[in-house]
């Protein structure tokens, strides 16, 4: 029963719950929002290219949530505890901490990783617009080997279908940027999201392949929850938010969390 309501809670996470820096503080707004994505190296292209439309889409229009199955967008809160299963990418089907899983929708599925999606805006101030050319990112882990730390500096995001600029027009239309140079001046910005995950192998020596995805924590030394934490920054000014990964449950957790939640690196991160 407290399961259940652990699941329920999470479920009911809203887009109000992730960090966020307001115009009061600053010349631009930042909404960081964590959730959890499909594997990019594992899942099929089709299912990554409709994940990143529904993130996309949902970040547009302030949604929580978007789409079925493995293509899903669900928004998670700031400071959200999930197990560290879900976050766990591997060379073998399996879904949120589950291997196998038995399930048409995710039976294709290699594993999960935790992104930090984001919106930007100037709050409708021209004088404040930006390009993305400014955006960089630094993620860090608690645990003693920060092994889901990583960071890219100013310059590595481009306009894309993951990365959309938005210009606000004087007629009041507004224009989708999704190519050419990073140093389009835009108003905002909408990111599915930079992330992370740990890799379970059939290398890893255990005996089944829910063993390997149980033995993560032992293979990168961790014991006890570990938050990540991710900061995007435009020159000196940033939002950030974070995760608490808790060592993983029970593989039954993974089944439940299957058939509730509906919610991808065989590299640990794109």
């Amino acid at each position: 029963m407290k399961l259940l309501k652990l699941l329920g809670a999470i479920l009911a996470l809203s887009l109000a719950g992730a960090a966020t820096l307001g115009a009061a503080d600053s010349t631009l707004t930042f909404r960081v929002i964590p959730t959890v994505a499909p594997n990019f190296f594992g899942t099929q292209p089709s299912v990554w290219d409709s994940w990143v439309n529904n993130t996309v889409t949902a970040l547009q229009n302030g949604q929580t949530q978007l789409g079925t199955g493995s293509s899903a967008y669900q928004a998670l809160a700031d400071g959200v505890t999930i197990p560290l299963s879900s976050a766990v990418v591997t060379n073998f089907p399996s879904w949120l901490g589950v291997a196998d899983p038995n399930t048409p929708l995710y039976s294709n599925e290699y594993g999960n990783r935790l992104h930090f999606s984001l919106t930007v805006s100037d709050n409708g101030n021209t004088a404040y617009r930006f390009s993305i050319s400014q955006l960089s990112f630094v993620a860090t882990s608690s645990d003693p080997g920060n092994v889901l730390g990583f960071s890219f500096g100013a310059g590595s995001y481009t306009y894309s279908a993951s990365v959309v600029g938005v210009v606000d027009n004087p007629d009041g239309s507004v224009t989708y940027i999704t190519s050419g140079p990073n140093t389009q001046v835009v108003d905002g910005v909408y990111l599915r999201g930079s992330g992370n995950g740990l890799e379970a192998l059939t290398t890893d020596g255990q005996s089944t392949f829910q063993a390997d995805i149980d033995a993560v924590p032992q293979k990168y030394g961790i014991t006890g929850p570990t938050v990540m934490s991710a900061i995007y920054s435009i020159g000196d000014q940033s939002g950030s938010a974070s995760v608490t990964l808790t060592v993983p449950e029970p593989s039954t957790l993974g089944a439940v969390i299957i058939g509730s939640l509906g919610l991808v690196a065989l590299r640990r991160r794109r």
